[in-house]
């Protein structure tokens, strides 16, 4: 159990404990975390092509994906709008209604689908085992969690930052709680154990991570739930954030999840104003940090129970 923990949180902390300052560093991080995202999400996909009973588990998956985040998207967003009077947003001239959705807004999620399906087919057409398979998978994971966590240090958001900003820790703590009766009701619903749904239920948005994480501990169709339920996240994220915006900013802040902090961030602050910018960075930047940890304590509860 420890271990597990250990093999997700080590490596994360060990690189949130560095700190980069040099701009060309920087860059060259961000440019190798892409790369090695994409690197683990093609072996995810060529994983996937080993299952047993392909055509029953892609049905599987399809189910899976769209009990989780129906379930999660209703829970999330009523839970945010009950408690949207303990919010106090300042009246302020927005562009609410002139933002237009951008085709290029769905590249990189697409880049990603790409990615899995390109290593789904290899792994399908040739089906061959590569050497050291599952051990090249945890390598090269835990060596872009301890980028992930020298990116997430760079993002000069302090400790003493976050704890000022109450509404988005409270905003955070709404998704939170509010993702834990989604999942149980939907592993409830799938006959999927308790632990592995919250895991499922845990990436807030941040599907490159997630799909990565619970593939390497579980399988690759768990994996593949995982990286389509936060993937389909982002995207409707993306749509509902300036249809939710004139209606409540915690919403459309909380609906964001981890991706609040940074890709949905200028559609937040188009459509919400600067008085946006702050709680969404907060409440992204926690539940991103909270990601990993939940989903490596979940899935150790899992594996060792």
């Amino acid at each position: 159990m420890f271990f597990s923990i250990a093999l997700i949180l080590a490596p994360l902390f060990i690189g949130y404990s560095v700190e980069v300052k040099r701009p060309r560093l920087l860059q060259l991080i961000n440019a190798s975390l892409s790369k090695l995202v994409y690197v683990i999400l093609a072996l995810m996909g060529y994983n996937l092509a080993f299952i047993d009973n392909l055509a029953s588990n892609f049905t599987r998956l399809i189910l899976i994906c769209s009990v989780f985040i129906s379930i999660i998207t209703f829970f999330n967003l009523a839970g945010l709008f009950l408690f949207r009077r303990h919010f106090h947003w300042s009246k302020e001239i927005t562009e609410v209604g002139t933002f237009q959705l951008n085709p290029g807004m769905f590249k990189d999620s697409a880049s990603m689908v790409l990615i899995v399906a390109v290593g789904f087919t290899l792994g399908f057409l040739g089906h061959w085992t590569l050497p050291y398979q599952s051990q090249l998978s945890d390598y090269v994971l835990m060596f872009l969690l301890a980028l992930i966590g020298l990116q997430l240090r760079a993002s000069e958001l302090t400790l003493r930052q976050v704890f000022l900003d109450r509404r988005g820790m409270l905003i955070a703590v709404i998704v939170f709680v509010s993702t834990l009766p989604a999942a149980l009701l939907a592993g409830w619903l799938l006959d999927i154990p308790k632990p592995l749904a919250l895991a499922l239920s845990s990436g807030f948005g941040w599907y490159s991570l997630s799909g990565i994480l619970i593939s390497g501990q579980v399988n690759a169709l768990m994996g593949s739930s995982a990286f389509f339920i936060d993937l389909l996240r982002e995207l409707i994220a993306i749509v509902l954030i300036p249809l939710l915006m004139p209606i409540s900013k915690s919403a459309a802040i909380g609906y964001g999840g981890a991706t609040s902090m940074d890709f949905t961030l200028p559609i937040i602050a188009r459509s919400g104003g600067t008085q946006c910018v702050p709680v969404a960075i907060v409440s992204g930047f926690l539940l991103s940090l909270a990601c990993p940890a939940l989903i490596a304590i979940w899935l150790s509860i899992y594996i060792s129970g």
